[in-house]
């Protein structure tokens, strides 16, 4: 990218700045100096569902202790990984637990490419943002890209459910169980042992974030569940298992439309109203 330095007087002062001709190429270049810098003495993890890793990695194992920086909202993206990144501190006990995200063929490629995981993560692939990439198929090939870049990766399909979990309060909900069992396996990788239940106390009192299942008790013994974050087919069979789960008699299951799923969409809204009944 070509820079140039401009200086321009304006109202008495003298101001400077850099020009260049492509703001993302620059961000690019500038992240992956930051981050080959950084990896010298630290480590890095990336993930598609950050909240469950972020409590389950600030680890304490005897005298060690991790700590942890993760992804803020949805600062997936190429601009948002690279502010994401460089609003990291410079502990060199920190463990980054970064989200990409893609909605087209390319996107997680490139964005693991800038990042070069020690541990790259993905924990499902299913029909999601199919209008940019076309096909299953496609999904598959972007989202495990990222383990062209990784040290060492972890597959959600590939990692069995920890049997341990049967007390916990969220044992019936099916995507916490995977979603900790992976988290399990790469602690593992900071925890120096295969202590399931030492996982299962550090996990004990994780909550689910805003907008993916969190609970809610309202008045008249009413239970609200919030899991209006996104949805894709997998992920509103999900809800409907979860809600199937309470024996209340009378539940009601508000459903939006599930966005970005190309000519297929009829079809995939038709087989939720088959999966409700």
């Amino acid at each position: 990218t070509n820079q140039k330095k401009v200086t321009k007087e304006f109202k008495n002062k003298v101001l400077e700045w850099v020009s260049i001709d492509d703001s993302i190429r620059e961000l690019r270049k500038k992240t992956k100096q930051f981050t080959d810098e950084k990896k010298q003495h630290e480590e890095y993890i990336l993930n598609y569902m950050k909240e469950i890793d972020e409590k389950c990695l600030n680890i304490k194992d005897g005298n060690l202790r991790r700590n942890v920086s993760k992804t803020k909202g949805n600062f997936n993206t190429s601009i948002g990984v690279p502010l994401t990144i460089f609003s990291f501190s410079n502990d060199p006990s920190q463990i980054y637990v970064l989200e990409l995200g893609a909605n087209q063929v390319g996107d997680i490629d490139y964005l693991s490419s800038i990042v070069k995981p020690d541990i790259g993560i993905v924990t499902n692939i299913s029909d999601a943002h199919l209008e940019g990439f076309g096909s299953i198929g496609n999904i598959q090939k972007e989202k495990k890209s990222i383990f062209n870049h990784s040290k060492k990766h972890y597959y959600g399909k590939e990692i069995d459910i920890l049997t341990n979990l049967s007390n916990h309060p969220f044992k019936n909900n099916k995507v916490f169980l995977k979603n900790a069992s992976i988290a399990f396996e790469v602690c593992k990788d900071f925890m120096n042992n295969n202590n399931k239940e030492a996982f299962s106390e550090m996990i004990a009192d994780f909550t689910l974030p805003k907008g993916r299942g969190r609970v809610y008790s309202l008045s008249n013994d009413t239970i609200l569940i919030d899991d209006t974050y996104n949805a894709n087919p997998e992920s509103v069979k999900a809800a409907i298992d979860n809600l199937a789960r309470y024996s209340s008699k009378r539940k009601i299951f508000i459903f939006a439309d599930m966005k970005e799923l190309g000519s297929d969409e009829i079809r995939f809204h038709e087989e939720i109203g088959d999966y409700c009944s």
